[in-house]
């Protein structure tokens, strides 16, 4: 498991999706797995930061992608 560090905090990385050239981060505390945060990757000079989702379709869109790509290990 990967894990990536958010202001003091330890994510594990549940998955990376492309999605319209567009990398998406899921994102959860190893203690609440159940709790998605779902973070985009912008490079900007050369530089790689994570950024938040701009609109309510991006963000429905996004989880939509990641339940479907995981709907039986989640049970759906």
């Amino acid at each position: 498991m990967d894990y990536i560090n958010i202001n003091g905090n330890e994510y594990l990385i549940l998955d990376e999706i492309i999605i319209n050239n567009i990398r998406y981060l899921y994102l959860s505390l190893e203690t609440s797995l159940l709790n998605i945060m779902v973070n985009k990757v912008i490079n900007e000079n050369g530089k790689e930061y994570l950024s938040g989702l701009d609109t309510d379709d991006e963000v429905i869109n996004a989880l939509d992608i990641y339940f479907q790509r995981h709907k039986e290990e989640i049970g759906l």
